[in-house]
């Protein structure tokens, strides 16, 4: 029973808020709200479409020989082979041993096919013998050294110089000093013992 409206509705019977409601006896036959069962899932039975087996169509027209020319036949999936028929297959002859799978297993998968050895050809193709590339001699050109206009050449890389041998480099005149330098350095450069300058050469031409 209610003792007090303010705290009535804030706090529930039995609890430490005393002054709120007071016990009065027991509720014979107490019914308590029933919940309605929720709704279950709908059922649904799935529907599979019969799988429809595609019927193998052996291939027709199989080689007689392989590319290669082996007696053989090439091994062509699907094909109704028999235990003990021979194949090749990448240039080796393989036999049937189980004829169960020896039209969907390829030959060295499994031990459906037993190797019998590489596939010869019983007429290997004559190769021709191919013809051999020209053979072309390049001309080597001699080297000259180019004249300038006031008779003397121009220095160049790697020719035979001897000592008192006159070169025109950059339009100075240098003169040979040691042959075995004089070869391999230019005028004007740091081994000074190959060439010495001895002048200017006029109206010098340049290549």
């Amino acid at each position: 029973e209610c003792l007090n409206k303010k705290t009535c509705d804030s706090f529930g019977p039995g609890t430490e808020e005393v002054t709120a409601w007071q016990y009065i006896g027991r509720c014979k036959e107490t019914q308590f709200p029933t919940q309605s069962p929720s709704n279950p899932f709908p059922t649904f039975s799935p529907t599979f479409s019969p799988i429809v087996k595609v019927p193998t169509i052996a291939p027709t027209g199989l080689p007689t020989t392989s590319p290669i020319g082996c007696d053989h036949p090439t091994w062509v999936e699907g094909f109704d082979y028999d235990q003990g028929d021979k194949v090749s297959f990448n240039d080796i002859v393989y036999n049937c041993r189980n004829k169960k799978g020896c039209d969907i297993r390829s030959p060295g998968e499994d031990n459906t096919w037993i190797f019998e050895g590489l596939c010869i050809p019983t007429n290997p193709p004559t190769l021709s013998p191919s013809t051999p590339l020209p053979t072309f001699s390049p001309t080597v050109e001699p080297t000259t050294s180019p004249t300038t206009s006031c008779g003397i050449p121009l220095w160049v890389n790697d020719a035979d110089y001897s000592k008192g041998d006159e070169v025109v480099w950059f339009g100075g005149v240098y003169e040979c000093l040691n042959k075995k330098t004089c070869d391999s350095f230019g005028p004007g450069t740091e081994e000074v013992t190959a060439w010495q300058y001895i002048g200017r050469c006029k109206e010098t031409q340049f290549p």
